[in-house]
């Protein structure tokens, strides 16, 4: 560890390394109260071969107690065609006690100094009311067209937010639900990011992507009228979607409907980035709320950040 004085309070800080996943899992437990095993952690910040360290800065109290973390997981974009390094900023957190001491500045440079050493080209992310005014205020974030929400009720009883409180229950109905998915459409493994264009900044979603996200209560399903990344919980969250005909951009939304009221889901949710194809397509049918803003930082002048498009599916949390 090395030490620092901020304010006037000495810390250590450290790089996230294979030793200390411990004290990330420990950062979850105080801060969200959430149990996180290290063996998730682990595959959550190694998505690529191309690295062979992981990205992220603790800071601890001068006794060696960790406070607060930054984290950044590397993706391969696609920049109009040509492959790139980008990096999601992740898992910001600080004990309560140390907010406005500097430490999220400090933690948040460490990593962007540490991102393009390695010839990562720039770190994006979506930041909260907490980050917000820091990061675009003084680290030099610039903001870029805010993600979009948008609901569709199902017509179906919430059969899923009945079991909230039986998890066994819960999940022995999202393993039906997955099962009865073959016969609304055939099952596929990837697909092509929907945002993906010649002059686009995007995610690449490829086979290796699409492992790295695999979960249980995961499925990409190709219907008639187009291909749905889902994710089911209590609700249906839509990771990406591509149309088959812009124009049967309706007659996808009724299969999908039709497949949430068959497995008891109330409704189904899509996050989409204002100015993205998707966005484009759904805003006449659905209503729209503002969500989250989007924000990036250059390490590489040659990127164009403001064609930059992600997916619901591209954030770490889904």
């Amino acid at each position: 560890m090395d030490s620092i004085e901020l304010k006037g309070q000495t810390y250590q800080y450290a790089f996230l390394n294979e030793e200390n996943f411990s004290d990330l899992s420990y950062l979850f437990q105080q801060v969200y109260q959430l149990t996180i095993s290290t063996s998730v952690l682990k595959k959550k910040y190694k998505p690529l071969d191309a690295f062979s360290r992981c990205f992220g800065c603790f800071m601890y109290t001068e006794e060696g107690v960790p406070i607060s973390f930054q984290g950044a997981i590397p993706f391969r974009l696609s920049n109009g065609g040509e492959e790139v390094f980008g990096a999601q900023s992740c898992d910001s957190m600080t004990v309560s006690g140390y907010a406005g001491r500097g430490i999220f500045s400090f933690l948040a440079l460490r990593v962007d100094d540490l991102l393009a050493s390695c010839n990562i080209k720039f770190i994006y992310g979506f930041p909260n009311q907490n980050s917000e005014g820091i990061l675009f205020g003084k680290l030099g974030w610039l903001k870029t067209e805010r993600m979009t929400f948008f609901s569709m009720n199902t017509g179906s009883l919430p059969l899923l937010s009945f079991l909230k409180l039986l998890p066994a229950a819960r999940n022995a109905i999202h393993k039906r639900a997955l099962k009865k998915l073959n016969s609304f459409g055939e099952i596929q493994t990837a697909f092509e990011n929907s945002e993906r264009g010649e002059s686009k900044l995007t995610v690449i979603h490829d086979h290796a992507f699409f492992n790295y996200k695999k979960e249980a209560n995961k499925a990409i399903i190709r219907f008639q009228n187009g291909i749905v990344w889902l994710k089911i919980s209590e609700v249906i969250m839509v990771g990406d979607l591509a149309f088959s005909e812009p124009e049967r951009v309706k007659d996808l939304l009724n299969e999908l409907k039709q497949l949430a009221r068959k497995i008891g889901i109330a409704r189904v949710i899509f996050q989409c980035q204002a100015g993205g194809r998707s966005h484009a397509l759904l805003k006449p049918l659905l209503e729209e709320k503002i969500s989250w803003q989007v924000g990036l930082k250059p390490f590489d002048d040659e990127i164009d950040l403001k064609e930059f498009v992600a997916t619901y599916g591209d954030l770490d949390t889904f």
